[in-house]
């Protein structure tokens, strides 16, 4: 068992008050954050120029709805 599982395992056994039910169960506290695929294929170089502007501005569409809706927000 992972340790940041075995400690929230302990504090919800002890009840310690942790500040959800998901933290307790041993879930991650913060999301996951997205990965850019352009920093993958930067990497990588896989790709010839013209496949990487498309992908980077596919990507920007997806990036630019996602924050339209919402679903990505600036870490405090």
């Amino acid at each position: 068992m992972p340790a940041f599982e075995r400690r929230a395992l302990l504090a919800a056994r002890a009840g310690s008050g942790l500040p959800c039910p998901a933290l307790a169960e041993g879930a991650q506290p913060w999301p996951r954050r997205p990965v850019r695929l352009l920093r993958i294929g930067a990497d990588l170089n896989p790709l010839d120029p013209a496949d990487f502007a498309a992908l980077r501005q596919e990507e920007d569409i997806r990036w630019s709805r996602a924050a339209r809706e919402s679903l990505i927000v600036r870490a405090p």
